[in-house]
């Protein structure tokens, strides 16, 4: 059997976006080994798609990887970590970062095929679908992709789409009441994707006044207006903890970030709120219990509208959007995932043939670009 080894050296929502590809690379009778972040390794270990996990200290040689007089150091840390680990002949890898340091753990594999991210004459080489994608965002175009699914596009056997299994979680055996548990993601990886604290409050509050109980999840403690007894863990959770805390919940509001992807991948409904440059159609939770709200106006009437969207998703009635809300729902056909409007027949097959000549001419190279990066990042 043939090894396959992906590097994935980003944040947990593109790790966890990572499964398709692997899950792809499993059907193709490979042996999976998944390289991310260490500190990762409580969900990556719940990953049914992987047969080996390669954990990796990434802080220090991120800190490493940024300074030129550095970068020899930086390598020979790589070559000794993979000294630690037990040999194993690599036939593929998949570098899925835009990043040189990633390129040169891979390249000290000495894999008999590299795949995605590569480097030239130390010049980073983007996969052209990804470039002509990042091109076509700049332009303010619509590019109806999903990033996993370009991932996934790396190998050449293409399987038929499905759903991911929900990951499987220990739970708490705390006893818990019969009320609806909402969680609310309160803050985000990037500043620009956190949800205003007016709005959140006023959400919050209209949940607990109908008797939910409300988690507050999250990084930070940054303060929000008192909306009554909801239980707070906003910096008090470890992975482990959040995703047994996540499990528990009917569902899960948030913006595009990690937190939003984990409660997804755990089989919990989620909302998204996407904004700050977020996209469902690249970057929507690959999930079938999920529902994205993009660029919604921060006002009292759309919190009520996402109120009974939540009550929708955990009644499991049909999702309608309305004047003042746009709903995306996910759908899959043979390409992958992508986002539709609620009930909107007409334009999901106006997707659909758009992500067929995508993907056509993504098979026959067409979308090839030249690249030029000088970047050791």
């Amino acid at each position: 059997m043939s090894n396959a080894v992906v590097v994935q050296w980003a944040r947990l929502g593109d790790v966890l976006q990572t499964r398709v590809l692997l899950k792809r690379l499993r059907q193709s009778g490979q042996r999976v080994i998944l390289c991310a972040d260490a500190q990762f390794a409580s969900v990556v270990l719940c990953f049914p798609e992987i047969d080996d996990f390669w954990p990796m200290e990434l802080v220090p040689w991120t800190a490493q990887a940024r300074h030129a007089p550095s970068q020899p150091a930086l390598l020979e840390n790589m070559a000794a970590r993979l000294a630690d680990m037990a040999t194993t002949d690599v036939d593929a890898v998949y570098v899925l970062n835009h990043s040189l340091a990633a390129v040169a753990f891979a390249e000290l594999l000495q894999p008999r095929t590299m795949h995605g991210f590569t480097s030239k004459a130390n010049v980073l080489q983007t996969p052209p679908a990804l470039k002509w994608i990042e091109h076509e965002r700049r332009e303010g175009n619509s590019v109806p992709v999903h990033v996993a699914d370009i991932w996934a596009e790396l190998v050449q056997q293409r399987t038929q789409p499905e759903w991911l299994p929900a990951l499987r979680v220990q739970r708490d055996k705390e006893s818990r009441s019969s009320a609806v548990r909402i969680g609310f993601i309160c803050d985000a990886g990037d500043a620009n994707r956190e949800i205003p604290e007016f709005w959140l409050a006023d959400l919050i509050s209209a949940c607990a006044a109908l008797g939910r109980e409300c988690v507050l999840l999250g990084r930070s403690k940054r303060a929000v207006a008192s909306f009554g007894d909801a239980k707070d863990l906003r910096g008090r959770t470890d992975l482990a903890s959040l995703m047994s805390e996540l499990s528990s919940l009917d569902v899960v509001i948030g913006p595009d970030t990690g937190g939003l992807h984990l409660a997804a991948a755990l089989g919990v409904p989620v909302i998204g709120l996407y904004f700050g440059g977020a996209v469902a159609a690249n970057t929507g939770p690959y999930a079938s219990s999920a529902m994205v709200v993009p660029e919604l106006a921060w006002k009292s009437e759309t919190a009520r509208e996402v109120l009974r969207l939540m009550d929708a998703l955990i009644s499991k009635q049909p999702i309608i959007g309305s004047d003042s809300l746009t709903v995306l729902t996910p759908r899959l056909d043979e390409f992958g995932l992508f986002y539709e409007p609620t009930q909107d027949h007409a334009a999901r097959m106006t997707i659909m043939n758009e992500r067929r000549s995508l993907f056509d001419n993504m098979k026959r190279g067409s979308l090839a670009n030249a690249n030029s990066e000088p970047c050791f990042t």
